[in-house]
């Protein structure tokens, strides 16, 4: 089953592979010994951490700017979802704002479930 990881992450594990290939001198995954491998896991392994913890921090800040909204209008953000999808609400830009806010949210929330799937065999 392919695993849905993102763009940051992508970039990070190229980052990674191309530094082993520098250290190294190998383009060539077959050619690595078991200390390589060895490092390679756990630099990936490190990465997956890393992403982690940046996922949690931006899922963390996007929250705390969904509380400003929650406040002013006086309904929980999921209601206020509920309500926009349902064209209950005007489209005011203040609106779009939350809405992108929680739109955001979601996929941070779903990078975040995909990142936990992830294995490293």
């Amino acid at each position: 089953m392919p695993i849905n990881i993102s763009l940051t992450l992508r970039a990070t594990l190229k980052q990674l592979f191309c530094y082993i290939t520098l250290v190294h001198g190998s383009s060539n995954e077959g050619e690595y010994n078991a200390s390589t491998c060895n490092s390679s896991y756990i630099g990936c392994k490190s990465a997956l951490e890393r992403e982690a913890k940046l996922l949690e921090h931006s899922i963390e800040r996007t929250r705390q700017a969904l509380v400003p909204y929650t406040a002013r209008y006086g309904l929980s953000s999921d209601e206020f979802e509920r309500k926009f999808k349902a064209r209950e609400v005007d489209e005011t830009l203040d609106y779009l704002d939350w809405w992108m806010e929680i739109e955001a949210l979601r996929h941070l929330e779903a990078q975040r479930a995909s990142l936990r799937e992830a294995k490293l065999d």
